[in-house]
């Protein structure tokens, strides 16, 4: 009106439901003036998303380098959101040289928090990470929760590569050599018993077992694995093999760490005596004859008529998740009273710590779910007072899977 130099213009917006759409703007031009002069003639209005809440994930301890090796950070949602491991894995990430190799609740029963591993294609490239926005809670790889509020952002960054001359030594080989150096004369008894608390290495044997392990920044079960397939493959000095505990069990190895002569000689006896109790008692069976088909009728052992009290074994019972990748080896955790003669499946090797009462076992071989190992207890009436944790698990690749996915239980024999 006349002799006004302000104006509020009034907006009607329309509401919705979409989450995740951020602020919008628009502008208001005012033009063909009468009998004045227009100094600003634009304005910019702005509409505010009125969610309260988005769906957002943040990336957390990003290395800033890489040196070729496996790193690990985590991703942390705003919110909980339905998601399994493997699809956080193999899925919901945009990967620019490197590879997601592991997904992992960082507590159970969660998945607001995950500890998110990468292994870089080459020592020579950066590796970017994105994690995109979602569009359709449909779609594969998408992150919702479960009243279907979407990824409202992407989150991205980049790790990079290590300078060209590290780049150079280590593609050159003088990093493995460095590390075997390290190495030189550590058995793979000494390495499980470093792992299970027997036995000690140095800071810098670990770090070398790690550098030609999974390189995941941590001494673990694949580091242990990847060094006895070095050794059985005469890739090392490792300073001799193995513990033969003979021809009444062959495919078994029962592992002492440190211990002296005379206990290793003792544990040694109690599983050739529970080899030997397995063929000769009518109600105790063990593995399956050499060469025999298991999937004959024959070759199924017989079976006690009912579940006995007193004396006698339990196994330990091995179940995968539908779809996992090959497990070569477990790490287990057992408890309960009075355990002892421990042996594995027929083909599996074991080795057992019972270091300050608890059992520690590493299962290995090619596991298939069924039975792992047998133990024995003074009453096989007291099933349920036998616990199995599994700690740890490692694939072909020796990289740690997702020991929550896996179940291993107690169970009559």
């Amino acid at each position: 009106a006349a002799n006004e130099t302000a104006k509020t213009v009034s907006v009607a917006t329309t509401d919705d439901s979409e989450a995740g759409e951020g602020d919008e703007t628009f502008t208001l031009t005012l033009s063909s003036p009468t009998d004045a002069t227009l100094g600003d003639a634009t304005a910019t209005g702005t509409i505010h998303d009125n969610d309260e809440s988005l769906l957002t994930a943040r990336f957390e301890n990003m290395p800033t380098e890489h040196a070729g090796n496996n790193f690990t950070f985590s991703l942390v949602f705003s919110e909980e959101v339905e998601i399994g491991y493997r699809t956080l894995r193999d899925d919901a990430f945009d990967v620019t040289d490197g590879t997601v190799r592991r997904a992992k609740r960082q507590k159970a029963g969660s998945n607001l928090a995950w500890d998110i591993t990468i292994r870089p294609d080459t020592i020579a490239k950066d590796v970017t990470i994105t994690l995109p926005e979602t569009d359709d809670c449909s779609d594969t790889g998408a992150i919702c929760t479960s009243d279907g509020k979407m990824l409202s952002s992407a989150v991205t960054d980049t790790v990079l590569a290590p300078a060209l001359s590290m780049a150079s030594d280590a593609e050159g080989g003088e990093e493995l050599e460095e590390a075997l150096a390290v190495l030189a004369g550590v058995t793979p008894d000494e390495a499980v018993a470093a792992l299970l608390g027997e036995g000690e290495l140095s800071e810098a044997q670990l770090t070398a077992l790690d550098r030609l392990g999974n390189r995941n920044g941590s001494f673990d079960l694949g580091d242990v694995l990847s060094w006895r397939d070095r050794c059985g493959r005469g890739e090392a000095d490792c300073g001799g093999t193995a513990t033969d505990s003979g021809p009444a069990s062959s495919a078994l190895f029962l592992l002492l760490g440190a211990a002296a002569g005379r206990r290793r000689a003792r544990a040694l006896a109690l599983l050739v005596a529970a080899s030997a109790a397995w063929s000769c008692t009518g109600d105790l069976v063990g593995p399956p004859a050499a060469g025999r088909d298991p999937g004959s009728p024959s070759a199924e052992p017989p079976r006690p008529a009912a579940a006995a009290r007193g004396p006698g074994f339990l196994t330990v019972e091995w179940t995968a998740p539908a779809g996992a990748s090959r497990v070569i080896g477990v790490l287990l955790e057992l408890e309960g009273p009075g355990i002892g003669g421990l042996a594995g499946a027929g083909g599996l090797e074991l080795y057992h710590s019972a270091t300050g009462g608890r059992h520690r076992i590493v299962v290995a071989g090619p596991l298939e779910s069924g039975p792992l190992l047998r133990f024995h207890v003074p009453d096989r009436g007291q099933l349920a007072r036998y616990r199995v944790r599994v700690l740890q698990v490692t694939g072909e690749d020796y990289e740690l899977g997702d020991a929550g996915a896996y179940r291993a239980v107690a169970a009559s024999d």
